[in-house]
C-alpha cells in the first residue's frame, strides 16, 4: 500500500528524487548530537502551535466557563486529552531544549 502511494506521489511531484536531494547530502565531519538542538526546537515549537491552536478552538477563557471548557477538551473532544497532554509536555522539553541549546552556543561560541 505505501510502496503504490509512493508511485502514486512519485508520478505527480516526483518524490524520490526530492528524497535523494535531502538525504544524499554527506555529513560534516565533527557533527554531533548538540546541533541537532536547534532543528528541535523548531519541531518543538511548531508542535506547540499546532497543539495551541487546537486547544484554543475548544477554550474559553471567561472565569464561568473556563473549567467546563477544559473538562469538555479532556473528556469529550477527540484526542483532547493526548494534545492537550502533548501541549504541556511539549512545553516543558521546549524549556529544556532552550536551556541546553543556550549553554551549547555559549559553549562552542557558535
Amino acid at each position: 500500500m505505501l510502496k503504490r502511494l509512493i508511485d502514486w506521489l512519485d508520478e505527480r511531484i516526483k518524490v524520490r528524487d526530492l528524497g535523494r536531494t535531502f538525504a544524499d547530502r554527506p555529513i560534516p565531519g565533527g557533527s554531533s548530537w548538540f546541533y541537532v538542538l536547534g532543528a528541535s526546537l523548531i519541531f518543538i515549537f511548531s508542535l506547540q502551535m499546532a497543539t495551541g491552536i487546537f486547544l484554543a478552538m475548544y477554550y474559553a477563557p471567561t472565569p464561568d466557563h473556563a473549567y467546563a471548557s477544559v473538562k469538555f477538551i479532556q473528556e469529550v473532544a477527540p484526542f483532547g486529552s493526548f494534545v492537550r497532554g502533548l501541549h504541556h509536555w511539549g512545553a516543558s522539553f521546549m524549556m529544556v531544549l532552550v536551556a541546553l541549546h543556550m549553554i551549547r552556543v555559549f559553549t562552542f561560541g557558535s
